[in-house]
């Protein structure tokens, strides 16, 4: 793994003039069995691992469950509601549907 990474910095600083930032890559390992101990390393700064991480707004786990994820989105519906309850005097169905929509949308 560690020559696919040296290879891939490679590809992208001579063919494409790129480089990484290297405080954002970090080491992910998936599955129960690959609770590997190998460190990676890039440009000789040793990557970071975690247990999960946010990728384009989805809480991805290195149990690959979504446990993470629906707690995540059920904590910003929760706080919205609330925000919602607070800031308005006239709860009908009706009402409270309709700015939940239009806030959800806003987010």
């Amino acid at each position: 793994m560690q020559n696919d990474l040296d290879l891939l910095l490679q590809w992208a600083a001579e063919d494409w003039q790129m480089s990484f930032n290297i405080g954002k890559c970090k080491v992910m390992h998936i599955g129960s069995r690959n609770l590997s101990s190998a460190c990676y390393y890039i440009n000789g700064h040793k990557l970071e691992e975690c247990q999960e991480e946010k990728d384009l707004g989805v809480l991805v786990s290195n149990n690959l469950k979504m446990g993470p994820q629906c707690n995540h989105a059920s904590q910003k519906a929760n706080r919205i509601l609330g925000l919602l309850k607070r800031m308005i005097d006239n709860k009908t169905p009706h009402i409270m549907l309709s700015l939940y929509k239009s806030e959800a949308c806003q987010l």
